[in-house]
């Protein structure tokens, strides 16, 4: 027999399973979309957002950036790394906060930290 599934279920399992799509082995969501959050282009451009950011608000003791639906963290870590190389005053005030439904994944630098 057929145990149906409400949407939100089917959905869920789809992505989130054990097999599920952001769950699966391998290069993950990058390898499926080349204009996303994964292309290192698009951590710089948020890093000097950052900065801009960081600037407007004077520079505090702790700068702030979480990134939501973070998938494997590659957008977390790519500001990580361009923050580190381009602004070090600012990547040593840089807390980062990567949110994601799975498991924190694995070799994601340590300044990223995981809230699941």
């Amino acid at each position: 027999m057929t145990e149906w599934a409400t949407w939100r279920t089917a959905m869920e399992r789809a992505l989130y399973g054990p097999d599920g799509f952001y769950r699966r082995p391998g290069a993950g969501p990058a390898a499926h979309f080349r204009t996303s959050a994964h292309n290192p282009v698009f951590a710089e451009a948020v890093g000097r957002l950052l900065l801009r950011v960081d600037e407007r608000l004077g520079a505090p003791g702790r700068l702030d950036f979480v990134d939501m639906a973070a998938g494997r963290g590659e957008l977390a870590a790519g500001v990580v790394a361009w923050l580190a190389a381009e602004a070090p005053e600012a990547a040593g005030r840089l807390r980062v906060v990567a949110v994601d439904l799975g498991p924190r994944p694995e070799g994601l630098p340590e300044a990223v930290e995981w809230a699941g």
